[in-house]
């Protein structure tokens, strides 16, 4: 029934947001939402698959956001990135790859790894 494949949705999800790969079991959760709703279960039957879909997918923005602000090694855009992250409750890995990032910025904002901790050249 509709309504169990929501709550097999939901459970997917959970399990995959333990492991960071949320990616497939959103669509999964996004399919037997419309299932639910061609159905005809109500919003109260439906109300906690769309949350923790809301959710999920702030994580997953998270995380993708958080990924970005790592590789370009902006510490302002980085500290951003990991503040959103923590908030939204993306896995502590991704986290702390994100606060190694910060650390080995070295404070300076945007400089290419071989620029970083150079000193200024005389002139």
């Amino acid at each position: 029934t509709a309504s169990e494949r929501l709550d097999a949705g939901l459970a997917k999800l959970q399990a995959a947001a333990g492991e960071g790969e949320e990616h497939e079991a959103l669509d999964e959760l996004k399919a037997a939402l419309q299932a639910g709703e061609r159905a005809g279960l109500s919003g109260p039957e439906l109300e906690p698959a769309r949350a923790a879909l809301r959710k999920a997918e702030w994580r997953a923005s998270a995380a993708s956001e958080l990924a970005k602000a790592t590789k370009a090694r902006n510490v302002e855009k980085l500290r951003a990135a990991l503040e959103e992250a923590e908030a939204a409750g993306v896995d502590e890995e991704r986290l702390q790859g994100g606060r190694g990032g910060l650390a080995g910025g070295g404070g300076k904002e945007a400089l290419p790894p071989a620029a970083q901790g150079a000193e200024k050249a005389p002139a």
